[in-house]
């Protein structure tokens, strides 16, 4: 059965407004992955090939039952009204596990719908915790990926984290920390993520004395501590100070002998998030005009994939963050694969994969990339019982065409998706067609500040995500006849990417306007 959804028309400031971060939501109305065999006891999967820890390729049977793998072997008697999937010349993998996401929407469901089976979300509304915890332990069909989450993060007013509407705690040197992290505990945080960018100008972060002192809270409280950072000094100083990984690698100069000896002396880990440094990088997505790929991303998947990032300047030199990885690797620093998904040019799910890929373009073995999306993150975060096909494990797997750990490719081309011992049915999701414009004009402006197909003009501000730009817009006369659209705005600091002027779009969604034939707008400007 296939889901339709409408196309929904909106400026690109509207666009960049959805990437940049919108509210988490626990439950999502987007349809898109169903469960079959809700009654089903048990789930026999017959002559699939499995590949051990050490490339070992054998030929063999799972027995799944209560969201558990029971037996594997070539002599598993099947139990009587079991369900058997005969799966010669397939290769089974365990259900992928994302490192670095932002969890909000249709993200789970859109994750599992490409195989994601847990996310490690980084930040997100702690309201969705106490929920999401308790779904991950079921054992029953379900919709969407498991997840794992810091809740709120740890960084200063007017800090990175605090640019997208979500209400937090900010800290400053005189707060008591070991409170803060007690309370992130309670409300359900796994671990706790921590903004430690005080290299840069654009924004406040934490200094590194109150960073340090998050570590340690953290750690007294039996949680590990994680650090966003984005250069190679902000890192070092994590690392000596004791975090336990950090989130992006650092794109800013090559990684030193210094940092390589520090990192493997500490057992630092690092998640990449190749993909949303390529995007920044303005890299071409691979993903995004794959065929085969279109039929199953939902809109918010598509809407996302679609964008990219602004320049953002210097720190992002992929090149760079290539290489970095590669050392890091071959000086045998743990390497997570994580998408940072849904930032632009990714997205749930999806973007994973093309991570996998970049690590591999970075010098990681296919193997060692499928590894560093399902056994490796287990490790870190102790994601008990998930991870590897083994007897007594989740019963969370993966069905594909070819062979991942001799092609990375072929981790999308997947046959079958598996959840807690159920058979999850791929929906393809169809797009209704729009009605094409029903002119070429925007907005004349003359009577009121309505455009074409039900479109509206209208002021946005960074406001709405907390930030102190402002903006006001009105009909005025021109000289002449006519009238105009007057924009007064001020464009001022206090969010990361601040923004001030007038937007053309609505707030319905069934406002569904097709723009394929049209390459550029075109406006007049004075003043």
């Amino acid at each position: 059965m296939k889901r339709t959804f409408g196309i929904v028309f909106s400026s690109v400031l509207a666009a960049i407004l959805l990437l940049l971060f919108v509210l988490p939501t626990p439950k999502s109305e987007t349809p898109g992955t169903a469960v079959a065999g809700g009654d089903t006891v048990n789930l026999v999967i017959e002559n699939v090939y499995l590949t051990s820890s050490d490339g070992k390729r054998t030929t063999s049977s799972l027995l799944l039952n209560d969201g558990i793998i029971q037996k594997i072997g070539t002599d598993i008697e099947v139990p009587e009204g079991a369900t058997v999937i005969d799966a010669s010349g397939l290769t089974a993998i365990p259900g992928l596990i994302d490192s670095h996401t932002h969890s909000y929407g249709s993200a789970l469901e859109d994750a599992l719908r490409f195989g994601v089976t847990t996310s490690v979300d980084m930040f997100s509304l702690p309201s969705i915790l106490k929920a999401t915890r308790e779904l991950r332990d079921e054992r029953s069909p379900v919709s969407n990926a498991d997840l794992y989450s810091a809740g709120m993060l740890a960084t200063v007013k007017g800090g990175h984290g605090t640019q997208f509407g979500i209400p937090i705690e900010a800290l400053s040197e005189s707060s008591d920390v070991t409170q803060w992290v007690r309370a992130r505990q309670d409300e359900g945080s796994d671990f706790i993520k921590l903004v430690y960018m005080p290299y840069q100008s654009s924004i406040p972060s934490l200094d590194r004395a109150t960073a340090k002192a998050v570590i340690e809270a953290a750690h007294k409280e039996g949680l590990m501590a994680l650090a966003h950072i984005s250069t190679q000094q902000a890192a070092l100083d994590m690392v000596t100070d004791g975090i336990n990984g950090l989130v992006h690698v650092f794109a800013d100069e090559p990684v030193s002998d210094e940092f390589l000896a520090l990192a493997v002396e500490n057992n630092v880990f690092v998640i990449p998030t190749l993909a949303v440094i390529a995007s920044v990088a303005q890299q071409d997505n691979p993903m995004k005009g794959e065929k085969d790929i279109q039929k199953w991303l939902s809109p918010m998947q598509q809407q996302t994939l679609a964008t990219h990032f602004p320049a953002i300047g210097d720190g992002f030199d992929f090149e760079l963050a290539l290489g970095n990885v590669k050392r890091l690797h071959l000086a045998g620093v743990h390497l997570l694969a994580g998408s940072d998904a849904p930032n632009p040019g990714t997205a749930h799910g999806v973007s994973l994969h093309h991570e996998m890929s970049l690590l591999v373009e970075a010098g990681l073995t296919p193997a060692e990339a499928v590894r560093a999306a399902t056994e490796l993150p287990v490790s870190v975060f102790n994601l008990t019982g998930r991870g590897s096909l083994v007897e007594g494990k989740r019963a969370d797997l993966l069905l594909l065409q070819g062979n991942p750990y001799q092609n990375i490719s072929a981790s999308l081309q997947i046959k079958q998706i598996i959840k807690n011992g159920y058979v999850v049915l791929r929906e393809e999701v169809e797009f209704e067609s729009a009605s094409q414009l029903s002119t070429s004009s925007l907005g004349s402006f003359d009577e009121n500040l309505t455009g074409p197909n039900g479109l509206s003009w209208a002021a946005t501000d960074d406001g709405m995500m907390g930030g102190n730009s402002t903006a006001d817009i009105q009909r005025v006369e021109r000289p002449g006849g006519g009238f105009a659209l007057a924009v007064t705005a001020q464009v001022k600091t206090g969010f990361a990417f601040p923004w001030a002027g007038a937007g053309l779009g609505s707030a319905n969604q069934s406002v569904t306007a097709d723009v394929s034939q049209f390459s550029k707008v075109i406006f007049d400007i004075k003043g």
